[in-house]
């Protein structure tokens, strides 16, 4: 009886078999079970999310025409080359508060006149982002200040970017510049591509 083999189901049991089959496949195809990360019960299950994780490094930049308000003169598109660092090594500025995300900063160093220079230079927070994608995401929201001239005048950068791969990200940006005598603002839309 070691090597007999069975060559034939009876036609009652084949249809039962079928349709146990049939019923399997259903509810495999309809109940879609989720991924999860670990081996045993000690570990805590957690689902698998493409993630980006590091954004540091060079990039190139393309900004939209501004859009202006304000008496402000007219501004330009700009493209050119930034810098992320994550984790900046030395101290955090003051005010740097931890539980708004981690210390990040941005340098513009080509396509945009800085004046003063130091308007270049952002520093702000980086925080996970769902994408409509299901990809997690980095967000990044940078900003600088500086008075710029003899009549107390100051400007301020800001930009929030967006970085939905690990290649590209898309961003919004701000200049403002405030006077005794008034205001102007340029906004504007920032497209990234990694460049390193």
């Amino acid at each position: 009886m070691e090597n007999t083999m069975i060559t034939a189901i009876p036609a009652k049991s084949h249809k039962t078999l079928i349709s146990i089959l049939a019923f399997a496949v259903g509810m495999a195809i309809s109940s879609p079970l989720p991924v999860y990360a670990g081996q045993d019960d000690e570990i805590d299950l957690v689902p698998l999310v493409p993630t980006i994780s590091d954004i540091s490094g060079f990039w190139n930049y393309e900004t939209s025409f501004p859009a202006e308000s304000g008496p402000c003169p007219s501004g330009y598109a700009m493209s050119g080359e930034i810098l992320v660092v994550t984790n900046p090594s030395g101290t955090t500025p003051p005010g740097f508060e931890e539980s708004a995300g981690q210390y990040v900063k941005v340098t513009i160093l080509s396509g945009s006149v800085c004046r003063p220079e130091s308007i270049c230079h952002m520093a702000g927070y980086m925080n996970d982002n769902m994408t409509d994608s299901g990809v997690l995401g980095k967000v990044i929201t940078v900003g600088s200040f500086a008075v710029v001239d003899d009549e107390h005048g100051e400007v301020a950068n800001a930009w929030t970017l967006y970085f939905n791969s690990a290649t590209d990200g898309v961003g919004l940006g701000s200049a403002r510049y405030d006077h005794p005598d008034g205001s102007c603002e340029w906004a504007y839309d920032i497209l990234l591509e990694r460049s390193d």
